[in-house]
Formats: C-alpha cells, sequence, structure tokens
C-alpha cells in the first residue's frame, strides 16, 4: 500500500510540474505483431535495413519481436509531437526469469526514427531482468550500434517493478531522472544524468524496447502496462468507419456511446457509413418505419480498425404487386402458378395475380401433345420452374411452339328430336353431309348451328363449348363436338 501511494504521488509531481498537454496510457489489451493500437506506435523496423525490431502484444503485455542485429533492440515510438518535457512509465511483467547475459527492458526519451539516413536517434533507459545487475542511460547518436552511456548504478528489476523516467532541458543542459517503485535513483554521475555536450537530442517521443543478447526467448519478459506524457499538443485521434448494408433506401442508421450521432442509408442496396474516434465504443442500430432489421442492433467495444456490418431489412407493412403472365408463340399449353393455384390456358390476364411483397410465385408449364415449351423471359429464364420473389411488379411470358406435322381430327354430332346444319370456320365441315375434317395442330375452328324449318337448336356439348352461340374449338388434340337440335317451336 506505501508503494502505490508514493507512485502517486510522484506521477502528480512529474505530470503538474511540466504543464503536460500530450498524455498516453495502455495496457496492451490488442494482440497485433507488431503493436499499432489504432496508429499509435511505430516500430524500429521501419528505420529500413532491418536493423531494428518491432514489439508485439498478446492482450495482456509488451514484447520483442526479433533482434535482427547485435544492437537492433526491438522498440515502439508513440506518434505525434511530445514537446521535450518527456515522461514514461511501465510496470515490468517476467513470466519466466531468463538466464543469461543480457536481458533488458527499456523505457525512451525523445526517440526518433530517420528512415531516410536509416538511423534512430534519443535517450534509452534499460534495467536488466536476468542475473545481471546493471541501470543505465544510454543515448542513441543515430547510426545502428552507435551509442554513448550517460549514467549507471548496479541494479536490476524483477516481476512488478515500476520503472519511471523524465527528460527535460535543451541542446546545452538536458537532463533525465530515474526513478524504480517510487524512489529516485542515484547514478555515478548523480541524480540528475546530464547530456551537456551541446547536442543533446531536443525532438522525439517516448517509447519502451527491450534487449536479449543471448537467446530469444522474448515473451518471458516484458511491460504490463505503459504511460508517456509531454509537453507538445495533443494530437488528433485517429478515425475508422462503420459501414454497410441495410437493404432498404432511406433507413436511419444511430450509433450511441463514446460519441453519437446518426445518418441514412443511401444507394441501391441502402448502404451507409459512419466514422468513429480510434478507441469507440458504443451500439450501430438501423431504423425505418414498416421495417425490422436483423440483426437489430451491432454492439462494438474499443474500435481500433475499420468495422463491416451488413444488416437484412424485413418489412413489416403487406403491399401488394401484381404479376403479369403472358404467352407467346405457335403452340400451346397451360401455366399453373403456386401459392394460388391460378392456371393460365389458352389465354393469359394481365393482372394474372397480386401477391403480398416477399411472396416467391413459383410458376410451372405443361405444353399440349402437339406443342413444345421454349422457355421463360421477362422475370424468369430457362426451361424450368420459375420462381419470382415479389418486391415489385413483375412479367414473365412463357413461349409454346407447335410441333411439326401435327393434325388431330374434329367430329361434329347431331342430337335430338330436331334438324339442323353446322358448318365450320376455316371451312371442311358442313354438317349435313361432311361430320368430320382433319386440322393442324393449333387451329381454332368456329362451328355455326342452323335449325331447320320447325326446329329448334337448344345448344352444343363436348369440346368444351356450350350454349347457343358459336363454338370455338382450338384443335390441339383430336375433339367431338355435338350440336343438340328440338322439333317444335
Amino acid at each position: 500500500m506505501r508503494k502505490m501511494i508514493v507512485l502517486v504521488l510522484v506521477a502528480t509531481v512529474l505530470f503538474c510540474s511540466n504543464a503536460l498537454a500530450q498524455e498516453y496510457s495502455t495496457t496492451f489489451p490488442l494482440t497485433e505483431n507488431p503493436i499499432s493500437e489504432g496508429g499509435n506506435w511505430v516500430g524500429g523496423q521501419t528505420a529500413g535495413d532491418n536493423l531494428w525490431g518491432n514489439c508485439q502484444t498478446n492482450g495482456t503485455m509488451v514484447f520483442g519481436v526479433a533482434q535482427p542485429t547485435e544492437y537492433g533492440d526491438p522498440i515502439a515510438i508513440l506518434t505525434g509531437t511530445w514537446g521535450t518535457n518527456q515522461t514514461a512509465q511501465a510496470t515490468v511483467k517476467i513470466g519466466t526469469t531468463p538466464t543469461g547475459c543480457c536481458h533488458e527492458v527499456e523505457l525512451h526519451l525523445r526517440m526518433a526514427i530517420n528512415a531516410a539516413t536509416n538511423q534512430i536517434t534519443g535517450y534509452e533507459i534499460n534495467c536488466n531482468v536476468d542475473i545481471g545487475d546493471y541501470l543505465q542511460v544510454v543515448r542513441w547518436n543515430g547510426p545502428n550500434g552507435s551509442f554513448t552511456y550517460l549514467g549507471t548504478r548496479p541494479d536490476h528489476c524483477v516481476n512488478g517493478d515500476v520503472l519511471t523516467a523524465s527528460i527535460s532541458g535543451g541542446a546545452n543542459d538536458t537532463i533525465i531522472n530515474v526513478w524504480k517503485n517510487g524512489s529516485l535513483l542515484q547514478f555515478d554521475t548523480g541524480t540528475n544524468v546530464p547530456d551537456n555536450t551541446g547536442t543533446a537530442f531536443t525532438n522525439g517521443a517516448p517509447g519502451l524496447g527491450f534487449f536479449d543478447y543471448s537467446d530469444s526467448n522474448w515473451n518471458y519478459f516484458g511491460f504490463s502496462n505503459f504511460m508517456a506524457t509531454g509537453s507538445g499538443p495533443q494530437p488528433s485521434s485517429p478515425t475508422y468507419t462503420i459501414s454497410g448494408t441495410v437493404g432498404v433506401v432511406g433507413a436511419t442508421i444511430t450509433y450511441t456511446g463514446t460519441t453519437s450521432g446518426s445518418t441514412s442509408s443511401s444507394g441501391s442496396t441502402g448502404t451507409y457509413s459512419i466514422t468513429v474516434s480510434s478507441g469507440w465504443s458504443g451500439t450501430v442500430t438501423p431504423t425505418l418505419t414498416g421495417y425490422t432489421f436483423s440483426p437489430t442492433s451491432t454492439t462494438y467495444t474499443d474500435v481500433t480498425s475499420n468495422q463491416t456490418t451488413n444488416y437484412a431489412a424485413i418489412a413489416t407493412t403487406s403491399k401488394n404487386y401484381t404479376l403479369t403472365l403472358l404467352k407467346s408463340g405457335t403452340g400451346t399449353g397451360t401455366v399453373t402458378s403456386s401459392p394460388s393455384g391460378n392456371t393460365c390456358r389458352s389465354t393469359c390476364s394481365s393482372s394474372y395475380g397480386s401477391y403480398a411483397s416477399g411472396t416467391i410465385v413459383t410458376l410451372s408449364e405443361t405444353p399440349d401433345s402437339n406443342s413444345s415449351f421454349l422457355g421463360w423471359s421477362g422475370a424468369c429464364s430457362g426451361t424450368g420452374l420459375c420462381s419470382v420473389t415479389m418486391s415489385s411488379a413483375e412479367t414473365v411470358t412463357a413461349t409454346f411452339n407447335l410441333l411439326t406435322s401435327s393434325k388431330y381430327t374434329l367430329v361434329v354430332k347431331k342430337s335430338g328430336t330436331g334438324s339442323g346444319t353446322v358448318t365450320s370456320s376455316p371451312s371442311g365441315i358442313s354438317c349435313g353431309l361432311t361430320c368430320s375434317k382433319a386440322y393442324n395442330s393449333g387451329t381454332v375452328v368456329t362451328l355455326t348451328a342452323y335449325p331447320n324449318w320447325w326446329t329448334v337448336f337448344t345448344g352444343w356439348s363436348g369440346a368444351g363449348c356450350s350454349g347457343t352461340g358459336s363454338c370455338t374449338v382450338a384443335m390441339d388434340a383430336n375433339e367431338t363436338v355435338t350440336a343438340n337440335f328440338r322439333r317444335g317451336r
């Protein structure tokens, strides 16, 4: 408990005395290689030529990735402008104590990467975490392997130790101070470790790093948290987009959380896009009168990359659409629908059926024996079943063609106590004497009855004819029609 009180007091003194405007803290909650946390870190590999390594995180700690050269420490530096007065603090985490020499955890101050010259400048505070016994302040001069010791002391770090460092001053009077577990440390050059050469680095950012001279057991040791402050301006936070489709135009996309707002869907598929800051947490919900959505909403936690979520719009108010069915070609046949069971044979209604929005109507065809089915057109194609989803008015055409050289016979019979004559158009039947005729398949024959004197024509029967008017027969099969005459008036 006493240790915690000392640390809080030290941190408060440091942060308030420097009137800091820039700060960053993390517990490394993500799994990243290299560490980025929404663009807040840059790794040593960006210096080029594979001279320095990067750092990675596993959700609970940060540690090194690789050390490509003898002095190519894996490091990570914060992005942004941090000013000359900086502090860095981290808690040491050791899962397995390394053996051999030399394993170090590092805080960095005023670190700057120059990719054009493949150099890194700044200041390192390292602490040994194996069997060794040293804690050092080191100046990085730029080229890989070029460094200067500014201060050293016999010491080492164990799991749970809190290491803190600060830097202040200009090119001629830079001072570095180091604390361990709240105690200001004395180095061979004093408690105020100086860089008074007149060439002290005054730019750069806080960061962290590691060193492993003897093996590659990087995940044995690292930091469990990190905090940095500086006197530079607070940078703008990176932003990310949450986007996708909602399946309908005009939906309102509302987002509530650490920041809130709304936008409307647009485009033919109902696209949407909202912008949130790095680390945003909240819920996105689409709404539109007459619709529900699946999923109903999406919850996000600590957004650090672009996100895509698509929603399905489900109509809750019924709207009907008309299916128009047409027939074409020289042949004949029947079209049947499901649901509704509507049947279309010789002619088809322009409003074949009215269906609720979202209904799937399946059409099937049966050609007559003298015809073949050539296919669908309009909302369907091919010769299989035709399935139409009724989200708008639709038109389907079924095409039948006659089979070649098909003829069918029409036979006319007379019945009853009276007498009369039946004639046809086209000609061929005058019954009377000629009461049958073979016609080409598909021919439409019209029969007319003429009763004799003192006879009444009472109507037709057969081939779908009835009543006392004309009888029309489509010759797609052999047909028989009976004309009924009754004697008297």
